[in-house]
């Protein structure tokens, strides 16, 4: 260690490859964001995209279901998700299962996931995912948890199973 500090080798600080971007009621209030019927403005989320498709993270990942529609706002939240995905980026989309039929998903608007795949975003998820490799999802009804997608999204080398090390084992 004393080598490397003298040498300067390893010493470079790398840039984290995941962004976490915080929207809060300070964030909120700060840029004088009203809520539109319960729902975050989509023009203000689609600012949030345009700054996260600048900086060096190749996943965006929008950890808020996107089901309702705001017919003046939702344009502008797909354009920032094209422009956001022409520049590279990929894009992960909160999900969560319907509670009235657990045999479907609630979903971002499909002209928001037309951009990108989505997870499931409930905090502990389906309890059979704690004993699965990531990738064994077997039907239409199952789901990776959000987070799974976005390192699938980042590193589509962790489905590799001959690679121990890229590869999510089971808990």
């Amino acid at each position: 260690a004393l080598y490397r500090q003298m040498t300067a080798q390893g010493t470079q600080a790398k840039l984290p490859p995941v962004l976490l971007v915080q929207i809060n009621e300070e964030s909120l209030q700060k840029d004088s964001v009203t809520l539109i019927e319960q729902n975050l403005d989509r023009q203000y989320l689609a600012k949030v995209v345009d700054r996260a498709a600048k900086s060096d993270s190749s996943v965006i990942g929008i950890n808020y279901l996107l089901f309702r529609h705001q017919p003046s706002r939702d344009r502008f939240l797909e354009k920032s998700l094209e422009a956001a995905t022409k520049s590279g980026k990929q894009l992960v989309f909160a999900a969560t299962q319907d509670v009235q039929s657990y045999q479907s998903w609630v979903t971002a608007l499909p002209e928001f996931t037309q951009f990108g795949s989505s997870g499931d975003m409930d905090l502990l998820g389906d309890p059979a995912f704690y004993a699965r490799l990531i990738g064994d999802t077997s039907t239409e009804t199952e789901m990776l948890p959000f987070s799974y997608q976005i390192v699938r999204s980042y590193n589509p080398q962790a489905l590799d199973r001959r690679n121990p090390r890229l590869y999510f084992q089971p808990i």
